[in-house]
């Protein structure tokens, strides 16, 4: 797990992997990348965040957009609450990233992020809407290593 500044280093051709996109647990390739969007945002309990920064939908979008070009095989998935891309021609960053292969958007909110300790793999718990219904369903999604 790295949050979006990290990411953005390992992105990076002077960062610590040359720009190639590795775990540092291991040193291996993720496969499976997923980003979670909106944490703490627009909750209406006191002392919560009551706003969108504006600024995580089209980052994470390009963010994946660059992850495609290092690896066009790559699995992303973006959790969010709703996707909200601000500013002028930034829909179609949103435009863009959806239409590339591999690449999920999923509204859902995320209650759990496990990291296994012995293979350093990530499992996501999320709930979603069931269609048609006001019933929430909770999934896990798993990023292996391989």
């Amino acid at each position: 797990m790295v949050t979006s500044m990290d990411f953005e280093r390992l992105l990076c051709s002077t960062g610590p992997y040359a720009g190639e996109i590795l775990r540092a647990s291991d040193g291996k390739h993720p496969h499976n990348i997923a980003w979670i969007n909106g944490v703490g945002s627009r909750r209406v309990t006191p002392g919560e965040n009551s706003y969108c920064s504006a600024v995580c939908c089209t980052y994470t979008q390009k963010q994946v957009i660059l992850t495609k070009d290092h690896d066009a095989g790559a699995h992303c998935t973006i959790f969010h609450n709703d996707v909200r891309s601000y500013g002028k021609d930034f829909e179609r960053y949103y435009e863009r990233t959806e239409k590339l292969p591999d690449v999920r958007f999923i509204r859902s909110y995320t209650s759990i992020v496990r990291e296994d300790p012995k293979t350093k793999n990530v499992t996501v718990r999320y709930s979603t809407l069931e269609e048609g219904s006001k019933k929430r369903s909770s999934t896990w999604w798993s990023c292996p290593s391989g």
